[in-house]
């Protein structure tokens, strides 16, 4: 969830009798205590022919993130993305709109968690040497018999 956003529709029709909206679908969240910030924009395109009972969906979903603590980094995605939106009424088109922009962006959301929800933790394990360059363990239960610990133990 976004502590600060919002959502905006306008809609025009055209000389066919199509109705063409606009939405755009606006939130961030700043938490410069801890050192990062986040951003969530999308625009969509919806389209529905005169007397129709489906429409096309079309957008752009853009995440931002920026994490700055000890460093610089940040993230950008964005993504095209297409749906149909079926109805069984003119009452029932905005509900349904609703519903699908939301079913996208969850969709969207779930598939960023999917790929980078680890990623910190698996880049970390993958950089990190599974063996000394001696390939055996180190014993720390017999780390007294080894010379170096001895030596610095008899200081």
């Amino acid at each position: 969830s976004l502590s600060d956003g919002g959502a905006a529709v306008h809609g025009e029709e055209g000389a066919d009798g199509a109705v063409s909206l606009w939405v755009n679908v606006s939130g961030r969240r700043l938490n410069p205590s801890n050192f990062w910030n986040g951003r969530w924009a999308s625009s969509y395109v919806c389209t529905v022919a005169k007397g129709a009972s489906t429409a096309k969906l079309e957008g752009d979903i853009r995440a931002d993130a920026h994490v700055y603590e000890g460093g610089n980094v940040q993230f950008e995605s964005r993504k095209q993305v297409a749906a149909t939106v079926s109805f069984g009424s003119p009452e029932a088109f905005g509900a349904a709109l609703a519903k699908q922009v939301k079913e996208v962006e969850e969709g969207y959301h779930r598939f960023l968690d999917e790929q980078y929800g680890g990623a910190a933790e698996a880049a970390f394990k993958g950089l990190r040497r599974k063996m000394p360059r001696t390939q055996q363990k180190f014993q720390w239960g017999q780390v007294a018999s080894y010379s170096l610990a001895r030596e610095l133990t008899n200081k």
